[in-house]
């Protein structure tokens, strides 16, 4: 298991295999552009908590995907 720096509770290495399991979805949401691939990854392990296995992981990394991909867009625009 591994602890992400913002809190005290460990990831479950389940998560972290789920998530390494999705990376070819992540880099297809990020478009292979690897800095967004990373940040979508960060946010991801950030917000694990907050994935209650009632819905496909790929449905909870999408909005995942989308909050990073809003944040940059607003960063860009500002």
């Amino acid at each position: 298991m591994t602890t992400p720096a913002n809190n005290n509770i460990p990831r479950p290495a389940s998560f972290d295999a789920m998530l390494t399991e999705h990376m070819p979805f992540v880099r297809y949401l990020a478009k292979d552009r690897e800095d967004v691939v990373q940040n979508i990854a960060l946010a991801a392990m950030e917000k694990w908590q907050h994935y209650s296995g009632g819905y496909k992981f790929s449905t909870w990394l999408g909005l995942v995907a989308r909050a990073v991909a809003d944040d940059a867009r607003v960063k860009r625009t500002a």
